[in-house]
């Protein structure tokens, strides 16, 4: 998750010198007046078709390097994006858009339609943990794992008779008897390693996931707080 005031798009070029080859930058301003909805961008990402998407608080923003298109909700249409107020973006393997807002749950963009799909919490056991969307990553499955202010969840995708996919989500309960607190819900960040191993940022502290262990729902998980010599439960953010 990503806390950028304007957005700034780097363009290289090459100064060639006869010992070493050397690179300059040039930053070009992309702002309001240059069609970006609104000017805290939460995040950014890059589609297989080259488009830069940014989710701001007033809009989904794509960018093809001339111009921007803006996606925003649209009252009356079921089918418009659920929210503005935007946080995190990931494009999956299979090349999909996943949008992550502030309390109006996820969003999965149609491209051939311009339309998106909205998953929310509900009553059922089904739906996702809750709707606000703190992170999203993805495993070397192809599975989608979604971070919320109240849980861990993994995205589980099938075919139904029809040949459409149904889309369901599984909550991984965090819970520490050592430790015992609400707070290992409250997701922050979620970090993917390469040897099938989850890290989650928490607002009690970091959780380790080894994927490799055991079977889905019961993997093996492992807490760190400050009773473990960590020096704080707060963690914002992991990165490898």
């Amino acid at each position: 998750m990503r806390y950028l005031i304007v957005l700034l798009i780097l363009a290289s070029a090459s100064i060639f010198t006869s010992d070493a080859q050397q690179q300059t930058y040039k930053a070009t301003h992309l702002s309001l007046p240059e069609g970006l909805s609104q000017s805290s961008v939460m995040d950014i990402v890059q589609d297989s078709k080259g488009f830069i998407w940014m989710s701001t608080q007033d809009g989904l923003n794509r960018y093809d390097g001339t111009e921007f298109k803006v996606f925003r909700e649209e009252p009356f249409d079921s089918t418009s994006i659920s929210s503005n107020n935007l946080n995190p973006l990931h494009v999956d393997s299979k090349g999909r858009l996943w949008i992550g807002t502030i309390n109006h749950g996820l969003n999965l963009y149609l491209e051939n339609s311009d339309q998106f799909l909205h998953f929310k919490s509900s009553e059922s056991k089904k739906s996702i943990s809750g709707n606000l969307i703190t992170d999203i990553t993805e495993d070397r499955s192809g599975s989608l794992w979604v971070g919320t202010a109240t849980g861990l969840n993994r995205l589980i995708e099938t075919t139904n008779e029809k040949g459409n996919i149904d889309y369901s989500f599984e909550f991984i309960q965090l819970i520490n008897a050592d430790h015992d607190s609400s707070g290992w819900n409250h997701i922050i960040d979620i970090y993917y390693a390469n040897d099938n191993k989850l890290w989650v940022a928490t607002r009690e502290g970091l959780v380790f996931i080894d994927l490799n262990n055991s079977l889905l729902p019961n993997p093996s998980i492992k807490y760190f707080a400050a009773a473990d010599d960590y020096s704080g439960n707060f963690v914002w953010e992991v990165i490898g």
